[in-house]
């Protein structure tokens, strides 16, 4: 089986449907309902190098818990959350949680069956300068406010 894991629920059944009638009938799309990982609520969650101290969110806790199981299961993992920055730190998240040696990453601007196979098609890497990015925002946010 295939996984391909996304951030919202609304397109589980969509993008499922595109591949069982594009004959891909051994993918299983998830969910991860978003972001898993933030700063600790208290605090700056920063290091004395100023570097993020990541924790699971509580319902972080509960996907990562049900993703593994999936993830052992599987020849592939895709990750296709959000195409902007913040979706690029879940993919970086759910990967150091999910211990997902060599994740394909997708992404598509809209549910359609083309972009959405397409993508599947044409997986890339993870960005680590986008995830940089957000990043980078999420701790000037912590620092300026």
């Amino acid at each position: 089986m295939k996984l391909i894991i996304v951030e919202s629920s609304n397109k589980v059944k969509k993008i499922e449907k595109f591949f069982v009638e594009a004959g891909e009938n051994d993918i299983k799309v998830v969910v991860s309902f978003g972001h898993i990982a933030d700063l600790p609520e208290r605090g700056l969650g920063l290091d004395e190098h100023l570097r993020p101290q990541y924790n699971l969110t509580t319902s972080g806790k509960k996907t990562v818990a049900y993703l593994r199981k999936l993830v052992k299961g599987a020849k592939e993992v895709y990750l296709a959350t959000d195409p902007d920055r913040e979706g690029e730190a879940t993919a970086f998240h759910l990967q150091r949680e999910l211990k997902i040696h060599s994740p394909k990453r997708i992404s598509f601007a809209e549910i359609t069956p083309k972009a959405v196979i397409a993508a599947y098609r044409h997986p890339r890497t993870l960005d680590k300068a986008l995830y940089q990015a957000q990043e980078t925002r999420r701790v000037l946010d912590r620092l300026v406010g």
